[in-house]
C-alpha cells in the first residue's frame, strides 16, 4: 500500500487531493488565494501561505506539522498550526483506509478567543478516486458574537471524488456536512467542485466552494460561495 496524506491547501473536503508519499522526511510549500476549511474562510478573503513538513515510516505511519497564515475576523493575521499522526492501512484489492490525529493550534491569538481542539479523523478510500471521512472531535468550540462557546463534540463527514481527466489534469468534487450543534445549535453544509493539475512536484487547484443558508446565518461573509486557486510545490 502506498503512503498518503491529504494536502489541506484551501481544499475544504479532506480526501479531496491526496499524493503518494515515499518512506523518509518530505514537506511542501504553497499559497492560496484564499485559505477556507470546511466552507468557511480561515483568511477573511485574504491569500494564505502555507507549509507541511512530515516523515514517513516503512510501516505506514507518518507524523508531521502543517502551518498557514490565518486572520480570523478583525484579529491580525497570524498562523495555525497542525501537529498530526496517522496510520494508512490496506484493506482489500483497491480499498484503503487511514486513522489520522490532529491537533490543531492557534499560538498567537489573543488567550480569549483561543480555538486550538483536537480531532480523530477516519478514512476509507476506494482506488484513490473516491473518499469518504469521518472526524470527531471532543472539545471544539466557536466565536459567538459577544463571547466563545463552551468546549463541546463536533463531528465531520465529508465524501471526495478525485478522477483523472488528461495527462497531468483532473476533476474534484466534494460535498460535507459540519455537525456543530453543540456549540452553535445547528450544522451546515458545504460542498466543492473544480479541476487539478499535477506537473512534476507542482500541483494547481482550482475550485468552486459554496455552503448552504445555515452556514450564511452562523459565518455571515466567511460562509464561502466563491472560486479559490491554489499552487502547491512537494519536496
Amino acid at each position: 500500500m502506498s503512503r498518503r496524506r491529504t494536502v489541506r491547501c484551501a481544499w475544504p473536503v479532506a480526501a479531496l487531493f491526496v499524493a503518494t508519499a515515499h518512506a523518509g522526511p518530505g514537506g511542501s510549500v504553497g499559497v492560496a488565494s484564499e485559505y477556507v476549511y470546511r466552507g468557511v474562510s480561515q483568511t477573511s478573503g485574504d491569500p494564505s501561505a502555507q507549509i507541511d513538513l512530515h516523515y514517513y515510516a516503512q510501516q505506514n505511519w507518518y507524523a508531521g506539522l502543517w502551518a498557514a497564515s490565518v486572520r480570523r475576523g478583525d484579529d491580525r493575521t497570524t498562523a495555525e498550526l497542525n501537529a498530526y499522526l496517522g496510520y494508512n492501512f490496506a484493506i482489500a484489492a483497491d480499498w484503503n483506509g487511514s486513522l489520522s490525529f490532529v491537533h490543531y493550534d492557534y499560538p498567537w491569538n489573543r488567550p480569549r478567543r483561543s480555538y486550538a481542539y483536537d480531532e480523530l479523523t477516519g478514512t476509507l478510500a476506494y482506488a484513490d478516486r473516491v473518499f469518504l471521512s469521518v472526524a470527531a472531535s471532543p472539545d471544539t468550540s466557536f466565536e459567538r458574537t459577544y463571547d466563545r462557546s463552551t468546549r463541546s463534540a463536533a463531528f465531520a463527514y465529508d465524501l471526495a471524488l478525485h478522477q483523472p481527466i488528461w495527462r497531468g489534469w483532473s476533476a474534484d468534487a466534494g460535498v460535507g456536512y459540519y455537525d456543530v450543534r453543540r456549540q452553535l445549535d445547528a450544522g451546515y453544509l458545504y460542498y466543492s467542485a473544480g479541476l487539478g493539475y499535477r506537473w512534476r512536484s507542482l500541483q494547481l487547484q482550482l475550485l468552486y466552494i459554496g455552503t448552504n443558508a445555515s452556514a450564511k446565518r452562523l459565518f455571515y461573509e466567511n460562509a464561502a460561495h466563491e472560486w479559490t486557486l491554489a499552487a502547491l510545490w512537494r519536496f
